[in-house]
């Protein structure tokens, strides 16, 4: 058999190992306030807190000028991404359904508010006044005179 001589190690000059003794401590992570105490403490409210009418941050445009323009120029704002159009377009610019209701109640009940908000806007915008509801479609008849 052949015999096996020990390698010698080269060293670096940057890292030359002097004590290899070294102790590495890792620390414990200490666990934060909330999970330790078991309650979570609430902070803020969900949902929308700006109004429809307000510019948003990095001057995004308000909700109802977005719609008034898209109704008015009959394309939707320059620059809007593709799945903001489509939401847009949906929520906004196609009348809700019954079927939907039996889907989803919960959209389908944000899909009439925002629908109605959308008609408000525009009935405004064109001097026009908006009757009722989407929910209720009530025939009027107008007297002849």
């Amino acid at each position: 058999m052949a015999e096996i001589e020990p390698v010698e190690k080269e060293t670096s000059e940057l890292f030359e190992p002097e004590n290899n003794s070294e102790t590495i401590r890792i620390k414990e992570p200490e666990l934060p306030l909330q999970a330790s105490s078991g309650k979570m403490k609430k902070v803020g409210t969900p949902g929308r807190k700006r109004k429809y009418e307000q510019t948003g941050i990095d001057d995004i445009p308000p909700v109802k000028d977005v719609i008034v323009y898209r109704y008015k120029m009959g394309r939707h704002w320059p620059g809007m991404s593709d799945d903001m159009r489509e939401w847009y377009e949906f929520y906004y610019f196609t009348k809700p359904n019954r079927a939907e209701r039996a889907k989803d109640a919960r959209d389908y009940e944000r899909h009439v508010k925002a629908w109605e908000r959308g008609r408000k806007w525009i009935a405004e915008e064109c001097g026009i006044e908006a009757l009722g509801s989407s929910r209720k479609v009530i025939a009027i008849r107008k007297r002849s005179s």
